[in-house]
């Protein structure tokens, strides 16, 4: 019956009638529908041909092209055989390259076009496809978007990153390449969030009272409010959607005592997810030490040291006991001291936590966490 209504408003549908190329579509939409649950060759052949037709009507500079395009190919791809995977590989670059098209329509054409071409190992086109699919991301991504939307938008398209340094390192290009693509794609949320927080001296000098205002909004904003989550404790959070992202690498190997054929024994694991996160970090060392310097010249018996603050966690409600993060505590307290000035805090109740958070230089946290594959963000750390 369906069918039946939508063949019947393509029928009645004036030839030039912009709404024409949307009836075509929404036919065929039903006839592969009904394909995927009965399998009629005769649907399939029907829906993509009027696909073609959508695609023929529509003007080459039309905004809805690329989505037109798009669907073409993916009805090409249920099709047996490689003469229509080939004519989906060429719809699918075809909506890449409708500049006019909405930016995510054309996006998930280059990531459906880059798949294509891996199977075929063609990997210096893949590469080349992935980079400039890639470079589009920040236009998608922007600034004026909450996080969560930001990151929603990213998780589309998980995975391209690692299909571009594939395809690079396949094609012969430098490993270098690969480290900047994955700085690109890891950072996209990332980076914004660093942009925010850069440092804002030279705004200072120029109009003191617009940046004392800024910085007042900007605390505002990050202040962190309850419980603590990862999202909440902005330097630390670990922007990484990749599965590999999940697995304890700076912990493999054999600790039995006296083995040294383990990661610790032989590497300091870093956490920082991309190079613009750790130049940020550099950053703020530096004009730290630079306050500090300021400080001890104004008052030269001002020698305290810097905050570190420790959490301890041995026990958390309803999850294993931890009874080693006390031998963890008094190693960091043995190394540290008297360089920092060490708070401790045993099974701290979060708005303790928090106000540490405002004065400490360095905040060790020993305890359990919850991470959550979807939303990076909403990652928590647990407390009483």
């Amino acid at each position: 019956m369906a069918i039946e209504k939508a063949d019947a408003a393509v029928r009645r549908t004036p030839i030039d009638h912009p709404d024409l190329g949307a009836c075509l579509n929404n036919l065929g939409i039903k006839l592969v529908r009904r394909y995927e649950r009965i399998e009629p060759m005769a649907d399939l052949e029907t829906a993509i041909d009027k696909a073609e037709e959508v695609v023929r009507r529509t003007p080459i500079d039309h905004p809805d092209l690329a989505g037109w395009l798009n669907n073409l190919a993916r009805r090409q791809m249920l099709a047996p055989g490689p003469v229509q995977t080939e004519n989906a590989l060429s719809s699918f670059l075809r909506a890449w390259h409708c500049h006019s098209g909405i930016p995510s329509l054309r996006l998930m054409s280059a990531v459906a076009a880059v798949d294509l071409l891996i199977t075929k190992m063609s990997w210096n086109e893949a590469a080349d496809l992935a980079i400039e699919a890639i470079n589009l991301l920040p236009r998608m991504n922007k600034r004026v978007l909450s996080q969560d939307d930001q990151q929603h938008i990213l998780s589309r398209f998980t995975g391209l990153a690692a299909k571009t340094c594939s395809s690079l390192l396949e094609s012969g290009r430098p490993v270098e390449a690969s480290v900047e693509i994955l700085e690109q794609d890891r950072g996209a949320v990332l980076g914004l969030m660093i942009d925010d927080r850069r440092d804002v001296s030279h705004l200072q000098q120029l109009c003191p009272e617009e940046a004392d205002e800024y910085e007042r909004l900007r605390r505002e904003v990050n202040a962190v409010p309850g419980d603590i989550t990862a999202g909440e404790f902005r330097e630390q959070m670990l922007k990484c959607r990749a599965k590999a992202s999940t697995v304890p690498f700076h912990a493999a190997g054999d600790h039995s005592p006296g083995y040294l054929d383990n990661t610790v024994s032989h590497a300091v694991s870093s956490y920082t997810p991309t190079v613009k996160a750790l130049e940020f970090a550099r950053e703020r060392l530096a004009q730290s030490r630079r306050t500090m310097a300021g400080n001890m010249a104004a008052s030269a018996s001002d020698t305290a040291p810097r905050k570190l603050c420790v959490v301890t966690m041995p026990h958390t409600p309803g999850l294993t006991d931890l009874p080693e993060v006390i031998s963890e505590l008094l190693s960091i307290q043995n190394i540290a001291t008297p360089t920092f000035s060490i708070t401790s805090l045993p099974s701290p109740a979060a708005t303790r936590v928090k106000e540490q958070l405002q004065s400490c230089h360095i905040f060790h946290f020993a305890g359990h966490g919850k991470a959550d594959g979807i939303d990076p963000s909403h990652a928590v750390a647990s407390f009483p």
